[in-house]
């Protein structure tokens, strides 16, 4: 008979860890998972695939309608009713943006720094605006 090399320790219980509890088998095994060799692909994937626009380009005749609804609003200062302006984003990250729209109240109109505050606090800047409009008169005629 061939004795085995380990026989005299196959039948030993297996030693507990000295003042620690053991791990369960499931934490264990996240061990020997793989780990991720392309951090970040995933995202840049995503990123390759969200979509920009390209920036329209406004004919003489819409600059001058934005131009003279933005003297309007200046001149009703307080008594301006609300508007929805929509305005052009450059994206951060690639080439193109989004477009934008903001509804509400105009704080104050800045000429000077070609900058529209809305009562929320946000800010827009003339270039970036694209379209306004009135969403609570049937005419906009009634204002201009």
């Amino acid at each position: 008979m061939i004795k085995h090399p380990y026989e005299d320790i196959l039948d030993r219980q297996r030693p507990e860890p000295m003042g620690r509890v053991r791990m369960p088998l499931s934490d264990r095994a996240a061990q020997f998972a793989p780990f991720a060799a392309l951090t970040g692909y995933e995202q840049v994937i995503a990123e390759t695939g969200r979509l920009t626009s390209s920036r329209i380009e406004l004919e003489e005749q819409e600059k001058q309608r934005l131009d003279r609804y933005l003297n309007l609003l200046y001149q009703l200062g307080d008594k301006a009713p609300r508007v929805r302006i929509t305005r052009y984003v450059p994206d951060s990250r690639k080439k193109g943006g989004a477009y934008v729209s903001a509804e509400g109240k105009i704080r104050r109109i800045l000429p000077r720094r070609e900058l529209v505050q809305m009562e929320d606090g946000s800010e827009i800047y003339f270039d970036e605006i694209v379209k306004i409009s009135f969403p609570e008169a049937e005419d906009v005629d009634e204002f201009v």
